[in-house]
C-alpha cells in the first residue's frame, strides 16, 4: 500500500485512512466481545435470511435485486472457511438460495473464477502473506 501512495500522493489520506482502518479492525479481531457479537449479527442475518427465502424468491423480493448482490459475497465467504456445514446447511431456503445463486454467470464470471483450490490459494496466500508481513514488522 506504501507503493500506491508513492505512486499516487494525492490519494496518500485515503490510504491513510485505509491503513488506519485496518489497524483498528486488527485490533477488534483480539477483543473476544466483538468476535462474539460480530458471529451473532452473522447468525441474525442468516436467520432473518431463511426467513426472508420463505416469503419471497430473492433477498428483497421476487427480482435480484442490491441486496442479493451484498448476500452473495458473505455467504461465499462463509463457504470458502469451510463454515457452510455450520451456517448455511442447517439454513434449507439459504441453502436453495446460495446454490440458485452459484449458478448465475454473473456470479461464475465475479466469484466463481475462485472457487477452485489453487484459485483460492492464489487469492489467499498473498493476503496471508502481507498480514504476516505487516504484523512481523508492525508497518502498516
Amino acid at each position: 500500500m506504501i507503493a500506491r501512495m508513492a505512486k499516487n500522493p494525492d490519494l496518500a489520506n485515503k490510504y491513510h485512512s485505509k491503513l488506519n482502518s485496518m489497524h483498528a479492525m486488527e485490533e477488534q479481531l483480539k477483543s473476544i466481545e466483538a468476535l462474539a457479537a460480530n458471529e451473532q449479527q452473522l447468525l441474525d442475518l442468516l436467520d432473518a435470511a431463511e426467513d426472508q427465502l420463505g416469503t419471497t424468491e430473492f433477498m428483497a423480493g421476487f427480482a435480484f435485486s442490491i441486496a442479493d448482490a451484498a448476500m452473495i459475497p458473505v455467504l461465499a465467504r462463509i463457504e470458502l472457511l469451510k463454515l457452510d456445514d455450520e451456517l448455511i446447511q442447517p439454513r434449507p431456503r439459504v441453502l436453495e438460495y446460495w446454490e440458485r445463486m452459484k449458478e448465475r454467470p454473473s456470479y461464475r464470471k465475479v466469484i466463481g473464477r475462485y472457487s477452485s483450490r489453487l484459485k483460492m490459494m492464489k487469492l489467499i496466500v498473498p493476503s496471508i502473506c502481507n498480514v504476516g508481513i505487516r504484523s512481523l514488522f508492525k508497518k502498516y
